[in-house]
């Protein structure tokens, strides 16, 4: 492990993350980091955008509706709209009306960076 982890302070919590039949966001890692890393500051509405629909469940058995993504995100139909558009502008994601919203991890993978401590 490399030295700076090892000095670095533990991360702890108080309370449970989550109930045993609640739900909640699961999202790899090292795709986020690269999210994190691409968007800037003023991106903010992409970035909620991004970790709502990368910890949801995609193999196509749930459906994405723009009421359902508002009401994760707190952001008005305009804001939604042009975050969507931003994202799929960048690559990360597809978006057929109607159909489905696809997150392109490929894309988002080429923009990988070499880790730092």
């Amino acid at each position: 492990m490399a030295e700076c982890f090892l000095k670095a302070p533990a991360l702890l919590t108080i309370g449970a993350d989550h109930e045993d039949n609640s739900r909640f966001y699961r999202v790899r890692q090292e795709a986020l980091d690269i999210v994190f890393n691409e968007l800037s500051g003023k991106s903010g509405n992409e970035l909620k955008l991004m970790v709502v629909l990368m910890g949801t469940l995609g193999d196509g058995s749930f459906r994405v509706s723009e009421q359902w993504a508002l009401d994760r995100t707190g952001m008005d139909h305009s804001a939604y709209n042009r975050a969507r558009k931003a994202l799929v502008a960048r690559g990360w994601l597809r978006h057929e009306a109607g159909e489905s919203i696809t997150i392109d991890y490929d894309a988002i993978f080429r923009r990988r960076t070499a880790q730092k401590c």
